[in-house]
């Protein structure tokens, strides 16, 4: 009902029933395919430009540019998580509030990811010069991102702008 009520009034998503006194179990069918998860978050100031953040000593997408993103941990709801990334990789804080979820990624990779987009519309604090685990952060423009921006970020930002808010990625070519 809750969902209904949800999609009938334009919300894309909610933490219903997410409740930190509920112990998550371990998986009862370990041979069953489970999904992995992770959380980006998209700052975009006023100029249309998104803050950037270019990844070392990661294992994944090194000298590469990013977002602020990590994975979403077995306790953790997705907005939690958000806001935890923030913290730890750029030293600001995001209220609950002012997040908003912009879109939904199911990517096709290794282990399987669905992947969520977060929009933070304030933020405060101050930001780190040189956060962990990157070599730089630096502003730029949505219509020319450069030119090694991680791929499914650079759609991810493409279809925020475009109003696209789910897309399934890489499954075009199944075995």
């Amino acid at each position: 009902r809750t969902a209904f009520t949800n999609y009938r009034q334009g919300r894309f998503y909610d933490h219903v029933g997410w409740s930190e006194t509920v112990q998550v179990q371990p998986n009862p069918w370990p041979h069953r395919f489970t999904l992995n998860s992770d959380v980006h978050v998209f700052l975009i100031d006023d100029r249309r430009q998104v803050l950037l953040l270019n990844r070392r000593d990661t294992d994944s997408g090194d000298r590469s540019f990013s977002v602020v993103a990590g994975h979403v941990q077995a306790d953790e709801e997705i907005t939690d998580a958000a806001l935890r990334r923030v913290k730890e990789e750029l030293g600001i804080g995001i209220l609950h509030r002012d997040l908003s979820v912009a879109g939904v990624m199911y990517r096709r990779s290794g282990d399987g990811r669905v992947s969520f987009f977060l929009a933070a519309s304030t933020r405060t604090g101050n930001m780190a010069s040189q956060p962990d685990p990157c070599q730089d952060i630096s502003w730029h423009s949505l219509d020319e991102l450069p030119k090694n921006t991680i791929p499914y970020v650079r759609r991810a930002l493409s279809n925020d702008q475009n109003g696209t808010f789910y897309e399934a990625l890489g499954w075009e070519a199944l075995p």
